[in-house]
């Protein structure tokens, strides 16, 4: 063969490989082109109510929500209530989700987009996995890496694209991974997933309150007057008076948007790994919570000299019974006795409508209050709450806290006794 023909045939055989090359880009910027603004789960369109159960699992471990007749739930904390409007955040996104762009279909390459199998050591991704009532899969995808857009600027692939929430993904099956837009930040942690905060009784409604300790001390306290900023302590012990700083105010804001850091069954709490402290509080109208706490050591926990868990080293166990109860068994304020000789008031004697008193504000009737109670014992009854330890003391509160020694005056120098003579007493040893 001529040399000239083999320089054909090679320059040839490279315009087509270059050709070949150049066709492959164009198809890949097409379909990346045509995949653009397509749902990342076309499936979850037209069935988002359909979706029953929804999995999340991460290298350190799953939860379920599932949806019952009673609303979303959460089966690794026995069927507590779920936030259900966080639950359809997460499915409305999914639904959402749109395709940026296609990247790479090599999952040896994957782990550089935040998507190795959870299964992988230090994975960082998630995976998210929806069912419907019969147990079959609806869609599922894992979660990579959050992509911020450089300089703040959205891909030009869907400029409509908020910086910040692109996320690698890579729905189930043999495709390509994708990155697309929506609010994909997955929390993998269960009690993520269900409203810590639990009760909301507020400061201005608590009247009195009693902590009952193993050993029987009891700690009360009591407002005058309902418009007093404070409660006073009651029974001060002898030789001790209340602190100038009151120490009762942890009673007045213990139900106050009271949240939990873990919650259980009542049953699955060993209420007998420590001596229980109960603790009572009352409403102006006569609603009473009881709420028993045991402290159980953390399963490591360092303990001091006498077996105690030093601080932090432990958890306060709370359960709460909800009841109407009657005046006599609230603590009150002993009842001053009336003046013999009360002050005429100065001025005229004529009243005016400025100097009547405000009328009292009307009380819940008794229909609100047996709706409110029906509510909170159907929120606590059987469930065990693990309190933050700023807020567990209230439940707990000692004497110390509320009361001081009563400090012995100092007397004058001039009434103090003199000092002997050492000379004197030396004389009176030698006589």
């Amino acid at each position: 063969m001529k040399q000239s023909t083999i320089k054909f045939l090679a320059g040839a055989t490279v315009v087509v490989a270059v050709g070949a090359f150049a066709a492959s880009k164009l198809r890949s910027r097409e379909t990346a082109a045509t995949m653009a603004d397509e749902p990342v789960l076309p499936v979850l369109q037209d069935r988002v109510n359909d979706v029953t159960s929804v999995l999340i699992e991460s290298k350190d471990g799953s939860l379920t929500l599932e949806r019952g007749s009673e609303g979303w739930m959460l089966a690794e904390k026995n069927g507590y209530e779920a936030n259900a409007t966080k639950v359809r955040e997460l499915i409305l996104a999914l639904r959402e989700a749109r395709v940026v762009e296609e990247k790479t279909a090599n999952k040896e390459r994957f782990d550089r987009l935040g998507l190795d199998d959870i299964t992988v050591a230090d994975s960082t991704s998630k995976r998210v996995t929806l069912k419907d009532d019969k147990g079959e899969t609806i869609a599922a995808l894992l979660i990579g890496d959050q992509r911020f857009a450089k300089g703040g600027a959205a891909p030009a692939a869907n400029p409509n694209v908020q910086p910040g929430q692109q996320y690698y993904l890579h729905p189930a099956g043999d495709g390509p991974a994708l990155l697309a837009t929506g609010e994909l930040r997955i929390d993998a942690r269960p009690v993520g997933w269900i409203e810590q905060q639990f009760l909301d009784i507020g400061r201005d409604r608590i009247q009195a309150a009693r902590v009952i300790h193993p050993d029987g001390t009891t700690v009360e306290a009591a407002r005058a007057e309902m418009s007093d900023a404070e409660m006073q302590p009651l029974g001060v012990p002898e030789g001790m008076q209340a602190k100038k700083l009151n120490g009762t105010r942890p009673f007045l804001d213990a139900l106050a948007r009271l949240r939990f850091d873990d919650v259980k069954k009542e049953d699955q709490v060993d209420w007998e790994a420590s001596e229980i402290t109960t603790a009572e509080f009352f409403t102006e109208h006569g609603l009473m919570a009881k709420v028993e706490t045991v402290e159980i050591p953390n399963e490591d926990a360092k303990l001091d000299e006498e077996g105690n868990p030093l601080p932090g080293q432990s958890k306060v166990w709370a359960r709460f019974e909800f009841q109407m109860a009657d005046e006599a068994s609230k603590p009150s304020m002993p009842e001053q006795e009336a003046d013999p000789n009360p002050e005429e008031p100065e001025g005229d004697a004529t009243s005016t409508e400025e100097d009547a008193p405000e009328p009292e504000k009307e009380g819940p009737t008794a229909a609100e209050q047996a709706k409110e109670l029906a509510k909170l014992q159907a929120k606590t009854k059987g469930w065990a709450y693990a309190l933050p330890s700023w807020k567990s003391s209230a439940f707990r509160l000692k004497p110390d806290a509320l009361f001081e020694e009563i400090p012995v005056p100092e007397l004058p120098d001039a009434l103090k006794p003199a000092a002997e003579d050492p000379t004197t007493i030396l004389d009176d040893k030698n006589d």
